[in-house]
């Protein structure tokens, strides 16, 4: 299968989890959300800087463990987009009830705009190499194509760790600009 495709079903079930979320009232996983409000209390008693480091080794960590474990029957990245999109939905849900729509664009809009390309990447490339690792399991005319997917898909997935950085850096020091300008 091309890479276009695994972007194509990355992308698709991002925007599937998206949908799911606005399905869900907002109040549905208020619970389960909490555990971000606490990470949130964390980072807000971080210098921008501390931020930026929080913000990187946080989704360094979420695109790796993707990564590594998608062998598993594809499950940590398809999960992984799946609720992210929905966690998405849902807390511009919950902004939406006390924020405008603006505040939440610029929210979303300056650091979104590289990170989530560079997720659907990383979790494209992290489908495809748990995919080929599964086919090379299964069906031993395919594992000679084991390490050659791996190494192409590593490469993959570092683009999208290097993309990651820009947008730490916009996350951490841009977006708190903006929503101080529209809050």
């Amino acid at each position: 299968m091309t890479f276009r495709r695994w972007i194509y079903i990355a992308g698709g079930l991002f925007l599937a989890g998206l949908f799911l979320g606005t399905l869900l009232p907002a109040g549905a996983i208020a619970e389960e959300l909490s555990i971000f409000d606490e990470l949130a209390g964390d980072a807000a008693s971080l210098s921008e800087t501390g931020l930026l480091i929080f913000i990187l080794i946080s989704n360094f960590t979420a695109f790796l463990t993707a990564f590594f474990f998608s062998p598993l029957l594809l499950i940590v990245p398809a999960a992984s987009l799946l609720l992210n999109g929905a966690v998405i939905s849902v807390v511009g849900q919950l902004v939406l009830e006390d924020q405008s729509i603006i505040f939440l664009i610029a929210g979303l809009v300056p650091h979104g705009i590289i990170e989530i390309p560079a997720y659907i990447l990383a979790m494209a490339a992290a489908l495809s190499f748990g995919f080929a690792v599964l086919r090379g399991l299964f069906k031993p005319e395919y594992r000679g194509q084991v390490m050659p997917e791996a190494k192409t898909n590593l490469r993959r997935l570092g683009i999208a760790l290097t993309l990651l950085i820009p947008a730490a850096l916009i996350e951490s020091f841009i977006t708190p600009f903006f929503l101080g300008l529209v809050g």
